[in-house]
């Protein structure tokens, strides 16, 4: 039993720590948290995303916000999307402000 145990594969990293970006992901998540926890529900989320902007500012968080990009199907363009935030180059944001998230968010 024991020679099955060394064989096994061994675990380097959780789940956490094989994020891509993790220190940039949790700067955002903490900067997001600090929105919510000064402002709170209910807000209109252009609200939420002036605050949030602001907080990555403080935060010396790079930011693209309300960009456009081409949305492609098969190698053609057939419309724009519009992203919430970006944020270093790196992580993109989807901003919501409901009540309840549903799979089409």
């Amino acid at each position: 039993m024991d020679n099955q145990l060394k064989n096994m594969p061994q675990r380097t990293q959780s789940k956490k720590e094989n994020f891509l970006y993790k220190e940039l992901t949790t700067d955002i998540i903490s900067c997001a948290i600090n929105v919510h926890s000064i402002l709170g529900p209910g807000l209109l989320e252009s609200l939420y995303e002036e605050a949030l902007i602001h907080e990555f500012e403080l935060n010396g968080i790079l930011y693209e916000r309300q960009k456009e990009i081409d949305f492609i199907y098969k190698n053609k363009i057939i419309g724009k999307h519009r992203i919430d935030l970006i944020a270093d180059d790196k992580v993109l944001l989807e901003l919501k402000a409901v009540n309840e998230i549903h799979p089409i968010h």
